[in-house]
């Protein structure tokens, strides 16, 4: 319930913060926005009707591996995967999911928060925190690093596995860490640089767990 309550206060500030967005989710606006909406629409068609040719995105013909040249923000498309069967306009698609990505990255970051022992208020201002900072509103046409959603959740059930030593929390950590890598590729940079200090202190005197940390 307490989530739900959360989720709902974000989804109302990332209406507030970012508005007009939500009145305008057909209109292009200017920068990026055209290769992330290209973007979507390609990994939605080759998900639906070739899955193999998903890497060998239409562009730069006859190059394979197309959609690896820039971000391919795979794990920020999977958020509106669900609507596609709804709609085929891109453009619709890339102002939803990063509407989504405000609500979700500050729920997620609530829930790490939550788990680390924060209160609800605490935790409901860290999710807006790190949800409205302004390295991502000021990169509102960059739908790859708006897509923080993951991340907070990898800290979440790493913090979790050092507790608890259970390898579905070290493979949910390993999961996430995937999803944020292929939502952008340089947080998934930026978390290879960050993750072995943190699972360092968590696991320290805890060695047992170091070989399931390392899987």
């Amino acid at each position: 319930m307490k989530s739900l309550r959360a989720l709902g206060l974000f989804a109302v500030l990332t209406i507030a913060l970012t508005w007009p967005m939500a009145l305008r989710l057909r209109v292009m606006d200017a920068g990026d926005s055209a290769f992330f909406a290209w973007t979507i629409g390609w990994e939605i068609h080759a998900l639906a009707s070739d899955p193999l040719r998903l890497p060998h995105a239409n562009i730069f013909h006859p190059l394979r591996y197309t959609l690896g040249m820039d971000e391919p923000i795979l794990g920020t498309t999977l958020l509106v995967l669900p609507l596609a069967p709804f709609t085929g306009d891109a453009v619709l698609l890339y102002n939803l999911v990063r509407l989504l990505t405000f609500a979700l990255s500050a729920l997620s970051a609530y829930w790490l928060a939550r788990a680390l022992g924060c209160g609800e208020a605490a935790a409901l201002f860290a999710g807006a925190a790190f949800a409205f900072s302004p390295i991502r509103t000021d990169q509102i046409a960059h739908l790859s690093t708006l897509g923080t959603q993951w991340l907070p959740l990898v800290f979440l059930f790493l913090h979790r596995f050092a507790r608890t030593g259970a390898a579905k929390d070290a493979a949910l950590a390993a999961v996430f860490f995937a999803l944020e890598a292929l939502a952008c590729g340089y947080h998934g940079v930026i978390a290879l640089a960050v993750l072995p200090p943190a699972a360092l202190v968590l696991l320290w005197k805890r060695w047992r767990l170091l070989p399931r940390a390392l899987g």
